[in-house]
């Protein structure tokens, strides 16, 4: 559920951020057409429901698949695998950095 309220934090403010610029852009360009500048109760409202609806949606799939394996699982085990990737590494940026000039010392 932390995961699922992390990512409806960008969504509402993303929505906020949304009704504010369209009741702003509504206020300027109401008078130029000598309208009244009236924006909807039901169109703020809606505005920000979807930008919650659209959130929980989006965030939903991505805090399922992060709360699925335990934190010891996450962990980055020390095997022969992960040296051997770290040393073509440190290979790989020591050739690159030789091509351009750079210095690096490896560790």
């Amino acid at each position: 559920m932390p995961l699922l309220a992390e990512s409806l934090l960008p969504s509402r403010l993303g929505g906020l951020g949304g009704v504010l610029i369209g009741t702003a852009v509504t206020a300027l360009h109401a008078p130029s057409r000598a309208r009244p500048a009236v924006v909807p109760h039901w169109a703020t409202a809606g505005g920000a429901a979807a930008t919650l609806f659209i959130g929980t949606v989006a965030g939903l799939d991505p805090a399922v698949r992060a709360s699925r394996p335990s934190p010891t699982e996450t962990l980055p085990r020390s095997d022969e695998n992960t040296r051997r990737r770290r040393a073509d590494l440190r290979r790989r940026a020591l050739a690159v950095n030789s091509v351009h000039g750079t210095k690096c010392t490896d560790r």
